[in-house]
């Protein structure tokens, strides 16, 4: 309602208004949304709904047309603005207890396509390092021994695919910190394409590609047996793959 009445998109007696007034019986209130453009939810039930954010949406944005859906939705994480795929929100403040212990505790799988310059080698590797991100830049750091202020990361890759030129992983984002599988392969040499932050600026431009290529496609939940969300213990959620060679 407050993003209606600051775009003026509520008359009040054939008047537009853009902050609350006190309304009397008999008043006339004209509300104007298109409903069709608001998201539609790839799973939910009483506790949770999951959704597709689409790539360049910054997840406030997003979350603020999930909450025209699901009024009493909660956020429980994110997704970087380019990173496109599933973003999870709790419905009431149990499961979002649980949620977010969840993804605290890396309990939750998330599986993710990505589009990388070059080729892995290995093809496939559970890699280990330690990430900073500096609260200013927002820029994430990599690098593989440990310091003091860097956090210790964990991402598994798998290559579907090789092209000419790029090639098409599947990553396990094991940890879950800021910007963890953008930074992390361009640590190993083999940047998100697209990526305008961590990527290959030259690689990207040649190319004239200027979204990163990474998709949030699939998780899976995992609840103990006490849990009230116990239900979804080993639910797998995934949206159609959207990225590939």
């Amino acid at each position: 309602m407050r993003r209606l009445l600051r775009k003026k998109e509520i008359k009040l007696n054939g008047k537009r208004v853009n902050s609350d007034l006190t309304c009397e019986k008999g008043d006339l209130i004209e509300v104007y949304t298109d409903i069709s453009s608001l998201p539609a939810p790839v799973f939910s039930d009483e506790n949770i709904a999951v959704f597709n954010k689409p790539a360049g949406t910054l997840s406030e944005d997003f979350y603020l047309s999930v909450k025209e859906v699901f009024p009493s939705a909660l956020a429980v994480h994110r997704l970087d603005r380019n990173t496109r795929g599933l973003i999870v929100y709790a419905l009431n403040a149990v499961s979002e207890r649980e949620l977010l212990a969840g993804f605290k505790n890396r309990t939750f799988r998330k599986f993710y396509l990505a589009e990388v310059v070059g080729s892995p080698s290995p093809a496939a590797a559970t890699l280990t390092a330690y990430l900073y991100k500096d609260a200013e830049s927002g820029y994430a750091v990599v690098r593989s021994s440990p310091l003091k202020g860097y956090e210790k990361i964990k991402t598994a890759y798998k290559t579907r695919k090789n092209g000419e030129f790029t090639s098409l992983l599947e990553v396990e984002l094991i940890t879950g910190k800021t910007h963890q599988i953008r930074a992390h392969m361009k640590f190993i040499g083999n940047p998100i394409v697209g990526d305008e932050k961590y990527g290959d600026a030259a690689f990207n431009k040649s190319r004239g590609i200027h979204r990163q290529r990474l998709q949030a496609y699939r998780i899976v939940f995992r609840f103990g047996k006490d849990s009230p969300l116990a239900y979804l213990d080993g639910k797998e959620i995934s949206v159609p793959e959207e990225i590939d060679l």
